[in-house]
């Protein structure tokens, strides 16, 4: 039988190929949420904050910040009652955003793709997307499923969800040693890394050069619009 090509399968490869190509791997460790602080610091700014993903750091914003807040739930009381894969919510939002927050969001979602497009379509002219998404880290969640854990996300992944983005930058978050660690235990996050902090760095700097550093418990990113 004859090889029959359906559509451009090596034309579809190779812009999967410039995606992944486009990010951008920062080894040195880094915190986002710190960021968005200095950046209210330097100047009035505009902030969406999804899922309340900048927990206690909102505190510290500037007072001069407009913050507004996006949720699933009605716990936070948030600014918007949504669903961030509604296909329609970034029309129904008048609103766009200097940085939109998505800390430990996309891996709850049910849709990344349209998650992701109305995080983009959100994010003012020059703006940012900010955020944190696992890739070798234990399932989490409630036991209620109030929210779910559906998906998890590799810096390959990471670029192919932002096509239209300016640069995609990305953090590994732990290295080899620290991620067998974590999924060995998630007691090694909460208790472990909080007491020896010094040690974390150590440890998160082992079996992590080369090829290894993308086996990691997770990425921040920054996604430049």
């Amino acid at each position: 039988m004859n090889m029959k090509i359906v559509g451009n399968p090596a034309l579809v490869n190779a812009r999967m190929k410039n995606l992944v190509l486009k990010v951008i791997i920062h080894t040195e460790r880094i915190d986002l949420r710190r960021e968005v602080v200095t950046l209210s610091e330097q100047g009035s700014i505009s902030v969406l904050d999804i899922g309340e993903s900048l927990r206690e750091t909102r505190i510290s914003l500037s007072p001069d910040t407009s913050y507004r807040s996006l949720d699933l739930l009605t716990e936070g009381n948030p600014d918007y009652l949504a669903d961030i894969c509604d296909i329609n919510l970034a029309t129904q939002i008048e609103e766009k955003f200097d940085v939109v927050c998505c800390f430990s969001l996309l891996e709850h979602v049910h849709n990344p793709f349209i998650a992701a497009k109305n995080l983009f379509d959100l994010t003012s002219s020059n703006g940012y997307i900010i955020g944190y998404v696992p890739f070798l880290f234990p399932r989490h969640g409630p036991t209620d499923l109030a929210y779910q854990d559906f998906f998890r996300f590799t810096r390959d992944g990471i670029g192919l969800l932002f096509p239209e983005a300016k640069s995609v930058e990305v953090w590994p978050d732990r290295g080899r040693l620290a991620t067998a660690l974590i999924c060995f235990s998630t007691s090694y996050k909460y208790i472990f890394e909080k007491r020896f902090p010094k040690l974390t760095t150590i440890v998160s700097k082992l079996m992590s050069s080369g090829k290894h550093q993308l086996q990691t418990s997770g990425f921040q990113f920054r996604i430049s619009k």
